[in-house]
């Protein structure tokens, strides 16, 4: 697998919503707002367990992080449909990427806070606690689950476009569901 910096992948992510159709985007919203459901009933579930990862690493696990494995194209599609006014603030952040970096460039000043609120975080972000999750595994498998969603959606969305390209006399008509 080739890896690709953080900020490609947030081209991607732009790109894939422009070329998106009415349909395929009211389709990219309802599935979004399903993670966005499911990731505000985890942080709500989670707050004890986030409490107690706040006081005693105090962000730890945002540091010394390869930040290409844990933010890809779908947590930028997915945050870009939930928040769009956060598309600035991440253009900044992202100027701030480089080879060598070990930590989290969207934590303000370097430190925290994160730039992306508790209902638009990214899967591994949101899904990933350093303690004992057994609480909240429920919650943290549906949220997985939203965005296994998200991943064929857009799967399905690229397949798509091939056909069209490579059979421009037809319309792809395979649908999600």
């Amino acid at each position: 697998m080739i890896d690709m910096s953080v900020a490609s992948e947030f081209k991607i992510a732009e790109k894939t919503l422009r070329s998106l159709n009415p349909e395929d985007r009211k389709r990219l919203k309802e599935i979004c707002a399903q993670i966005q459901t499911a990731e505000k009933t985890l942080w709500h579930r989670a707050q004890p367990l986030l409490e107690r990862c706040m006081a005693g690493c105090e962000g730890l696990c945002c540091r010394n992080i390869n930040l290409e494995d844990i933010i890809g194209m779908e947590d930028f599609l997915y945050v870009l449909t939930v928040r769009p006014d956060l598309r600035d603030q991440i253009v900044r952040c992202l100027a701030h990427e480089s080879i060598f970096s070990a930590d989290c460039f969207f934590l303000e000043g370097g430190i925290g806070p994160c730039l992306f609120p508790a209902d638009a975080r990214p899967k591994v972000c949101i899904m990933t606690f350093c303690f004992d999750d057994t609480p909240v595994k429920k919650e943290i498998r549906q949220v997985g689950a939203e965005f296994n969603r998200l991943g064929r959606f857009v799967w399905l969305c690229r397949v798509r476009s091939i056909v069209r390209y490579l059979f421009p006399w037809t319309q792809a008509t395979v649908q999600y569901r």
